[in-house]
């Protein structure tokens, strides 16, 4: 049983669904049949369809919160049908570009970047500021 004690935060577990939506339906109602006091939710992955299949199995009188990552159209999708409720929109493409290109540059060219650290913008999706 997860106790809660806000403002700490107790996991009921880390798992991987590959991106699958079955998998992620499954992981979803396994763990919130065997475990009680889940009030969120964080998918970091693909497969959010998932997650409204497993709402519509579990028939929940009142679901988890849920916070999805990154500003796919799967992410989009699930917040304005109300499956999530929150979406962090990294910007994945500063994020996974920028660091092996400064990298790149320092080894092969001897290019040091011309900041100490390179910040990236991090925005919190709704579907009232989608």
């Amino acid at each position: 049983e997860i106790k809660e004690s806000y403002p700490d935060i107790t996991i009921a577990g880390v798992q991987g669904s590959f991106d699958e939506p079955e998998e992620v339906r499954k992981i979803i109602e396994t763990t919130m049949m065997n475990t009680t006091g889940i009030n969120g939710i964080l998918l970091i992955s693909g497969g959010q369809a998932g997650v409204e299949k497993a709402f519509c199995h579990l028939k929940l009188d009142k679901r988890p919160y849920v916070v999805l990552y990154d500003l796919i159209p799967e992410s989009k999708e699930a917040l304005l049908n109300h499956t999530a409720d929150f979406l962090i929109d990294q910007d994945g493409y500063l994020q996974g570009y920028r660091p092996p290109y400064l990298l790149a540059n320092l080894l092969l060219k001897n290019i040091s970047p011309e900041e100490e650290y390179l910040f990236t913008d991090i925005n919190i999706k709704t579907k009232y500021n989608l």
